[in-house]
């Protein structure tokens, strides 16, 4: 069976290099790190989502979470090539 893992993308730490005081010095020395992005199809069409609430993920009929790998069948296997994953 075909596996799947959804798409990883490198993000900067979340505060500004800038910021003054003790408790932000530690951040200006990290560099990017993987964050995983979730695939979902809605109305047939496979989207890259960064956060997805509980209300897209509901209308969504098929949900692969990022950061996780999933086994998937041929036929999915084959749409989520044809959509370029």
């Amino acid at each position: 069976m075909p596996i799947f893992e959804p798409p990883i993308v490198n993000d900067n730490p979340s505060v500004q290099l800038d910021t003054k005081g003790i408790k932000y010095r530690l951040f200006k020395f990290y560099g990017p790190y993987p964050r995983g992005r979730s695939v979902l199809k809605i109305d047939g069409t496979y989207r890259t989502v960064d956060f997805p609430d509980q209300i897209t993920l509901a209308s969504a009929s098929e949900v692969y979470l990022g950061g996780h790998i999933y086994t998937v069948t041929q036929a999915v296997a084959d749409a989520l090539i044809a959509a370029g994953y």
